[in-house]
């Protein structure tokens, strides 16, 4: 797994199927899985999304969420802000812990989930992008 040139402040990586996951605070990669983090609050992402190119559903989740003694509430917000024109895609269940949306033409899309912890100021945000054939 290579890293690409992070943002400032942030960090990219990117494997090599040509997979990226990317995150203001700082990203780690073990066993699979994929942990978002800022300071003491992270979020764990597991397994790689589906190799690029099939039009077929994409799903992601979120778990091991791991709260600051601030945090009084956790919530979610996922989101296609990268998306081909002419896309209709949509993400099913963006503001829950697990989402998806399905590629419906060929292209770049990029699935964003923000976490956000409550109480604590701080917020996890991390991009998964798919390229769609």
């Amino acid at each position: 797994m290579a890293s690409g040139a992070p943002k400032p402040g942030g960090i990219r990586i990117e494997s090599p199927g040509g997979h990226r996951v990317t995150s203001p605070g700082g990203i780690s990669f073990a066993g699979g899985n994929w942990r978002a983090y800022q300071g003491s609050v992270s979020a764990d992402f597991p397994g790689p999304i589906t190799a690029s190119g099939a039009r077929v559903a994409q799903t992601r989740r979120v778990t091991n969420i791991r709260k600051d003694a601030k945090t009084t509430a956790v919530s979610y917000a996922w989101t296609l802000p990268t998306r081909p024109g002419g896309s209709t895609a949509t993400v099913s269940n963006g503001t829950t812990a697990t989402a998806s949306f399905t590629p419906d033409m060929a292209g770049t899309f990029v699935l964003r989930c923000v976490v956000t912890f409550t109480g604590s100021g701080k917020t996890v945000t991390q991009d998964h992008t798919y390229v769609s054939a």
